[in-house]
């Protein structure tokens, strides 16, 4: 087998790859016949994996493991395959060639009646905005917890400063030690000090957030206990997520 870099433009039309301007493309080939083509990308937060969407259109008579091996085997690095969880079909085929699901991730958008409990104790909430020594003091654990959840799935590698910059502008805590970092009706990231206190607190900023904006949403990953709790709070009947599989 061959892989060969190649423009966009120029891959077959039954290939149903769509275009991103930073993704390359890539055509498979054996004994000079094309059995395949995929897209690659780097992340430069999670640079120790190589991201790819393949077209699934190969060869039946190449086995998909060969050509996920193969594709490793030239990127030198494991590789990762981000995919919606109603792609059966699709993730079938990934996990017959090796790839372990690491990762849900459950994109969220909840109305204030989808809450499981309205009871809001006390408001003792404070804000902070970027730049305040308070904030700062928060983005530095906040890279800490992030790179621990990260670490067994898909490792962080941004420096503190690069992550720092593409935090949003504002956060909410309280004097425990719980932190949310929003923008408008979404939560970015959340992070506690313990299950209990973490509960008051982030159903009192569901009860700020609600009293400005009639939807709140977020993206809680089934590996970050503290977004895993956040998404629990809501009466939930949608299964779907967005998972990450793994080729080591």
């Amino acid at each position: 087998m061959e892989i060969q870099l190649i423009d966009y433009t120029k891959l077959k039309t039954e290939y149903k790859i769509a275009y991103r301007k930073y993704r390359k493309y890539y055509e498979i080939t054996k004994s000079n016949q094309i059995i395949g083509c995929f897209a690659a990308y780097e992340n430069e937060f999670h640079s120790k994996h190589m991201y790819i969407q393949p077209d699934f259109k190969f060869d039946e008579k190449v086995d998909s493991k060969s050509i996920f091996s193969y594709i490793k085997k030239y990127f030198k690095k494991p590789l990762q395959i981000m995919i919606d969880s109603i792609e059966l079909e699709i993730i079938h085929k990934i996990e017959h060639a090796g790839f372990i699901l690491k990762r849900k991730c459950y994109e969220r958008e909840f109305t204030k009646d989808k809450l499981k409990n309205l009871i809001v104790e006390k408001d003792n909430l404070r804000y902070a905005q970027k730049e305040s020594k308070v904030y700062l003091e928060f983005s530095e654990k906040y890279y800490l917890y992030y790179k621990k959840t990260h670490e067994g799935i898909s490792p962080l590698t941004a420096e503190k400063i690069d992550f720092y910059m593409n935090l949003p502008e504002r956060i909410i805590y309280d004097e425990q030690n719980n932190v949310c970092f929003i923008k408008e009706s979404e939560i970015y990231y959340v992070l506690g000090h313990d299950e209990r206190s973490f509960v008051q607190f982030i159903r009192q900023v569901l009860d700020y957030l609600y009293k400005q904006y009639d939807t709140v949403c977020f993206e809680a990953d089934n590996t970050d206990p503290y977004a895993t709790l956040l998404k629990n709070l809501f009466t939930d009947t949608d299964n779907t997520s967005f998972n990450t599989y793994i080729l080591d």
